[in-house]
């Protein structure tokens, strides 16, 4: 994986893209490459990690369709106090 300006510059949604060579780029709106990858799933990956909330993701395969993705939400950790157990 070789990684440009990942997180240097935000936009509204990122791009995974094929590449002619059999790679994938993880891209902007303005076509800045963030970073290159081996597979769509390194990518995706990626640029998953890097989107803020309310950024989408556009990852196009190989013919050209189009998936919208958006970043998982993570579970908040429990307020409970944790467990104490005697012995």
């Amino acid at each position: 994986m070789s990684v440009g300006k990942l997180g240097s510059e935000r936009s509204c949604c990122l791009r995974v893209l094929p590449r002619s060579r059999g790679s994938w780029i993880v891209a902007t709106e303005q076509n800045d490459v963030l970073s290159e990858h081996a597979t769509a799933t390194e990518a995706e990956i990626a640029a998953l990690s890097c989107l803020r909330k309310g950024e989408e993701l556009l990852l196009f395969d190989r013919y050209h369709r189009c998936q919208r993705r958006a970043r998982p939400e993570l579970p908040r950790p429990s307020r409970r106090s944790p467990i104490t157990r005697p012995g």
